[in-house]
């Protein structure tokens, strides 16, 4: 984004017309910045958004108060979410491809999984019932794994504990944070 497509003209319009990015993809491209030290291809950017700002600001200062009280606020269309969605889409067509496929299927319930949000989102698209009920069944297994180990992590710093705090346990915490809201 900081290189190549400052200068495309596609991503610079789907920029102003969405006035910039959504607060999380605007932490993600401030933490880019601050590692990769490109403040010049952050400031084209950022500046041909303010530009757009600044001409809606005077369309809105010409608004009667009336008027004003009119204008719905709504979370615009962040170009980096709708990105982000449209290949999410596509691998959720990806697996679901391949549900039928059994040596995919069981690889699959062995896998780590997917964390809530995209679980619910693959779930929303698998018209079998047998097929979603299983992946929820083997999820929830696996969620109940981990918050055993979160609920053994909690007791064992009890002062009485006498037993060593296991790897899995210690890292529970954050095997849960995947789980509720990915990498």
């Amino acid at each position: 984004m900081l290189y190549e497509f400052v200068n495309d003209p596609k991503v610079r319009s789907d920029l102003r017309k969405s006035l910039g990015y959504c607060k999380k993809h605007s932490i993600q491209l401030k933490k880019i910045v601050e590692k990769t030290y490109n403040k010049f291809g952050a400031s084209i950017i950022i500046e041909d958004v303010t530009k757009e700002l600044i001409k809606k600001l005077e369309k809105l200062s010409k608004l009667s108060l009336k008027k004003l009280k009119k204008i719905v606020i709504t979370n615009h269309n962040c170009p980096a979410c709708v990105y982000q969605q449209s290949y999410e889409n596509n691998y959720y067509l990806e697996i679901l491809g391949n549900l039928e496929n059994e040596d995919f299927f069981n690889q699959f319930l062995e896998s780590y999984g997917l964390c809530f949000n995209h679980l619910l989102g693959l779930l929303k698209m698998i018209k079998n019932s047998t097929t979603r009920n299983k992946i929820i069944e083997n999820q929830k297994s696996k969620l109940t794994k981990i918050n055993k180990d979160l609920n053994s992590f909690v007791k064992k710093h009890d002062y009485q504990n006498k037993e060593k705090i296991t790897t899995s346990e210690a890292n529970a915490w954050e095997k849960a944070l995947r789980k509720m809201v990915g990498d």
